[in-house]
């Protein structure tokens, strides 16, 4: 069976291609304020394998305890993406309803 996807889409810029997006990561619920620190991270897609690639992580709260692991971010991808995931949901409601 192949598990590469044949549709993907960054979730940050929207593009289906190898454009490069940037994205500032907010702040963690898990973390106090006065330690945390954003990053800026370049996420792309890889179309070889059709992956998002995310590069730039500083922090380790991006781990799920028991479901993680180093360099696997897709437990976290809700949390990451969820201000441009949001600001999509919107503009297309809008695009709907107007």
């Amino acid at each position: 069976m192949n598990w590469l996807s044949v549709a993907y889409i960054n979730p940050v810029n929207w593009h289906t291609d190898a454009t490069p997006a940037t994205l500032i990561t907010e702040p963690s619920p898990l973390v106090p304020l006065e330690e945390q620190q954003k990053d800026t991270l370049t996420i792309t897609m890889d179309p070889v394998s059709n992956l998002i690639l995310v590069d730039g992580f500083t922090a380790t709260d991006y781990i799920l305890p028991l479901v993680g692991k180093d360099g696997n971010y897709h437990s976290r991808e809700i949390w990451l993406y969820r201000e441009k995931l949001k600001a999509n949901i919107q503009k297309s409601v809008e695009a709907y309803i107007y």
